[in-house]
Order: C-alpha cells, then structure tokens, then sequence
C-alpha cells in the first residue's frame, strides 16, 4: 500500500498557515530557538538547518506576536 510509506509522511499539506525557517548560522538558529520558547509557540527541527512551526496553538502564538501570514 502506498500510504504506509515512510516518506510519505514528509509531505503532509496543511489547511492552515505554518512558518518553516532555515538558517545556516547555528547562533540564529539558537536565538530562534530561545525566542519562540519565549513565546511559547512549539517547534521543531526538520533538518539541522531548517525550523518548523506547524502546529495549530504553535501557530497561533506566533501569528498573536508577528502578525498572521498573508
């Protein structure tokens, strides 16, 4: 069955907003890290590079202090 792939789970489509940031600096990433826990908006690293902020009260949290995305 095809749906039963691993790799099929890394490409979930989302009804709503979420925010993906990469940077190659470790110190950005790390005060990225710091700021969003902060604010309490959770997330996680998708590759060594690469911040996921995909989770609906995630998202919320950082759409309350940013602004929503357009």
């Amino acid at each position: 069955m095809p749906h039963d792939k691993p790799d099929d789970r890394k490409h979930k489509s989302y009804l709503y907003p979420h925010y993906e940031f990469v940077d190659e600096s470790r110190h950005i990433r790390c005060m990225r890290q710091y700021a969003l826990g902060l604010i309490g908006a959770d997330w996680k690293m998708c590759r060594p590079d690469k911040l996921s902020v995909a989770r609906r009260q995630g998202v919320a949290v950082l759409d309350q202090h940013v602004g929503p995305k357009g």
